[in-house]
C-alpha cells in the first residue's frame, strides 16, 4: 500500500497511476495503522529557502512552508513505511538536499519538475527529472491522462496562444540569472502570427485549443509550462521557446525542431510547419507515439525508487 500526501493538491494524477494507494490532502486523516510501502510527498522545495537565499519572498512566507514540511515529517515519524519520495513542484531549478538532510528530513528520491541543465551539477543522484506538470488546478497532467484522444485531429492551420502572464521579469541580480526572460517583448514581436483571445473559462480554452494544429509556449519563471500538457491532450503541436529542461530518457519530450530562440526563428518554423505536410505528419506521428500515459509514468516512478 502506498501513501500519497498532497496537501496543496499539486499531484492528483497520482491517484490514476496508483489507484490502490491512499491519497490524502489532510495530514490528520492518515491511517497510522497501515504499513506503507512508499510515501509520495508533494512539496515545492524552493519555498523553504527563497527568502534565505534570494530575498525574493518574506521570512513569514518561508517559515509557513518550513512549518508545513516539518508537520509532514513529524507525521512520518508516527507511521511505518519503506521509502519516502518527494515530488518537487516548484519553479526553482536548483535543489538544496543539504537543507533537508541538515534538518533530519531524509528521503529516498526527489522527482523534480524543473530539472534543468543550468543546475545539473547541483543535483545529487537521488534527484531525477520529472517535468510532467505537478501544480495548478485543474492539474494539467491529470487532464491529459483523463482526456487524451488519439483520434482528435486539429483542423485549423494556425498557432494558438493559450494565454499567460506577460510581465517582463528581466533580472541581473546575483543568483537570479536562471529567471532571465522577456516574455512581453517576445510576445509583441510574434503576436501577429498567433491566434489570441481574451480571458475565457477553462472549458472554453480547452475547446478552442483542441481545434488548432499548433500552439506557442514562451518561457516564464519556470520552463515547464502547463500549456504543454493541455495542448498535447488534443494532438496540437507545441512550438516552444528554447529552454534547458532535461527530459527523462525514453519518455515524452518535444522534438528538437520545435524549439526556437528568436522571434524570426519562430515565424520561419511556423510557416514551414503550415506549408510542409510531410514535416507536420512526421512530427505529429512522433508526438502520438511518445505521448505520456498512466503506465509510462507509473513505470518511470517505480523504476527510479
Amino acid at each position: 500500500m502506498n501513501l500519497i500526501i498532497d496537501t496543496h493538491q499539486h499531484m492528483p494524477f497520482m491517484q490514476l497511476l496508483f489507484p490502490e494507494s491512499i491519497y490524502v490532502t489532510d495530514l490528520d486523516s492518515i491511517d497510522k495503522s497501515i504499513d506503507y510501502e512508499n510515501v509520495f510527498l508533494s512539496f515545492p522545495t524552493e519555498n523553504v529557502y527563497l527568502f534565505e537565499k534570494l530575498n525574493s519572498t518574506s521570512l513569514e512566507y518561508q517559515n509557513k512552508w518550513r512549518n508545513i514540511i516539518k508537520s509532514c515529517y513529524e507525521l512520518l515519524e508516527t507511521i511505518s513505511y519503506e521509502k519516502v519520495c518527494i515530488f518537487d513542484s516548484g519553479d526553482y531549478p536548483f535543489y538544496d538536499d543539504d537543507w533537508y538532510v541538515s534538518n533530519g528530513y531524509n528521503f529516498d528520491k526527489v522527482f523534480k519538475v524543473e530539472y534543468r541543465k543550468i543546475a545539473e551539477k547541483d543535483y545529487s543522484k537521488k534527484v531525477v527529472s520529472f517535468p510532467y506538470m505537478l501544480f495548478g488546478l485543474p492539474c494539467a497532467t491529470k487532464y491529459l491522462l483523463d482526456n487524451y484522444n488519439p483520434k482528435n485531429m486539429p483542423h485549423i492551420n494556425s498557432c494558438y496562444w493559450g494565454s499567460g502572464v506577460l510581465l517582463n521579469q528581466l533580472s541581473a541580480e546575483k543568483g537570479m540569472e536562471w529567471i532571465l526572460h522577456d516574455r512581453l517583448n517576445f510576445f509583441n514581436q510574434i503576436e501577429d502570427n498567433l491566434v489570441t483571445h481574451d480571458r475565457v473559462s477553462f472549458d472554453e480554452f480547452m475547446n478552442t485549443i483542441s481545434k488548432y494544429k499548433f500552439f506557442c509556449i514562451l518561457n516564464g519563471s519556470g520552463k515547464v509550462h502547463r500549456r504543454l500538457w493541455e495542448g498535447l491532450t488534443f494532438n496540437s503541436i507545441p512550438i516552444i521557446q528554447k529552454n534547458d529542461i532535461i527530459y527523462p530518457e525514453g519518455m515524452y519530450e518535444p522534438d528538437d525542431y520545435l524549439y526556437f530562440e528568436t522571434p524570426e526563428e519562430f515565424k520561419n518554423k511556423l510557416e514551414e510547419l503550415q506549408q510542409n505536410q510531410k514535416l507536420y505528419t512526421d512530427l505529429m506521428q512522433k508526438q502520438m507515439d511518445t505521448i505520456i500515459t498512466k503506465q509510462k509514468l507509473k513505470n518511470y516512478i517505480l523504476n527510479n525508487l
